[in-house]
């Protein structure tokens, strides 16, 4: 298929359908690209002390946006020093936010790194790390060291955290499958999604499905469900860059009278499922149960995530070594004679796979892909199970 490829979808005016979700790769007969320890783009850490690098010497792209929970179990305060960076200091920042486990909300009391041996003590057990980089110069990375002090005799709450990468996905607890990082030893459960990006497209925005089946005697405003997103610089001057705001709330009050409680179903159920839009991928999911008799052992929930495009047409690339996805109008029906064109480029050296996971367009609709290099048309796109 060669480096550069234009995918059409074009539409009758007849009837309509629904749209499709295209999954592009970069491939190379030989990729001996190793990633190296240190440049992994957000994670969990769990521990007293020790250094978070983050491509320590090496350069950072644009746009990315990396985000890290730190917890350190049973600590009162935790100082964190910034001991190496060449940050462009304008504009690329490291912020730390805390959470109120009281309500299980983001904090807005953002301190910001980003000058060498810039220290300051947070006094919270858990912070959230966020580094962004704008869209102009680009720098190199940091090492920022924390050392946590103090200590709780009474620890109410326990964190169960995870981190999640990539343009789509699905995520539960409990799972077999999804890795969730369990720390503290209270009787209350705290869970937080972190989503990281390393090259934020403007392009895309995120969709949300929640779904959660409440536990046996309580009810929906019991639960406390909340989405956070970064500002950046360039979003509000007057803003302090890194500051989490909330997009969506679910339940959106907490104020009707639960008083009248039945038995939740023990199937998840089309009334408990929720959809919300974030502008970015980056992003923390943010739940507590408010429920007194609930210790987080019938807690059930489930989300599926992916990143959709805004427009009809345009420039794609895969995002680092990643894939790329052209997931347009996907469960929503398109217009009658719609005609888009996006043109994706990759290194020379790579070529590109196609593989359509997605596809629900009316008879007599298009979609199929021109090798811009060499002419060559695929219109049976490959389907692929997701």
């Amino acid at each position: 298929m060669g480096s550069r490829a234009i995918v059409r979808f074009t539409s009758k005016d007849i009837r309509i359908g629904k749209g499709f979700r295209l999954r592009f790769l970069k491939r190379q007969d030989f990729d001996t690209t190793i990633e190296p320890e240190g440049s992994k783009c957000g994670g969990i850490i769990v521990g007293q002390t020790g250094y978070l690098n983050y491509k320590l010497g090496k350069d950072y792209l644009n746009n990315e946006g990396c985000v890290w929970l730190l917890h350190s179990p049973g600590s009162v305060s935790v100082h964190l020093q910034l001991i190496e960076d060449e940050f462009e200091i304008c504009c690329d920042y490291i912020s730390v936010n805390t959470v109120d486990p009281e309500t299980g909300v983001i904090r807005n009391d953002t301190k910001l790194f980003n000058a060498r041996n810039w220290n300051q003590t947070i006094e919270a057990p858990l912070l959230v790390i966020l580094f962004q980089s704008d869209y102009s110069k680009p720098g190199k990375g940091f090492s920022l060291q924390y050392r946590s002090n103090g200590n709780q005799l009474n620890v109410k709450y326990k964190y169960k955290l995870q981190h999640i990468i990539g343009m789509f996905g699905s995520t539960e607890y409990p799972s077999e499958q999804a890795k969730w990082e369990v720390s503290g030893r209270g009787e209350q459960d705290i869970f937080m999604i972190a989503s990281s990006k390393i090259k934020i497209p403007d392009k895309y925005y995120t969709v949300i499905d929640w779904k959660f089946q409440p536990p046996n005697g309580s009810c929906l405003q019991h639960h406390s469900f909340a989405i956070y997103e970064p500002l950046s610089l360039s979003e509000n001057e007057t803003s302090v860059p890194g500051i989490w705001v909330k997009r969506e709330q679910f339940p959106k009050s907490n104020k009707p009278d639960c008083s009248s409680v039945n038995s939740m179903p023990t199937k998840y159920n089309e009334k408990f499922k929720q959809t919300f839009n974030v502008a970015t991928p980056v992003f923390i999911i943010l739940y507590k149960s408010l429920f007194d008799g609930n210790n987080g052992t019938e807690t059930r929930f489930k989300f599926d995530y992916s990143q959709k495009l805004h427009t009809c047409g345009g420039v794609l690339e895969p995002l680092q070594n990643e894939y790329g996805l052209i997931s347009y109008m996907e469960d929503e029906y398109y217009k009658n004679l719609e005609n888009c064109s996006w043109t994706i480029e990759v290194s020379a050296a790579a070529g590109i796979e196609f593989g359509l996971e997605k596809y629900e367009l009316r008879e007599g609709d298009h979609l199929n892909v021109v090798s811009i290099d060499t002419g060559e048309s695929i219109d049976e796109l490959r389907q692929i199970s997701n």
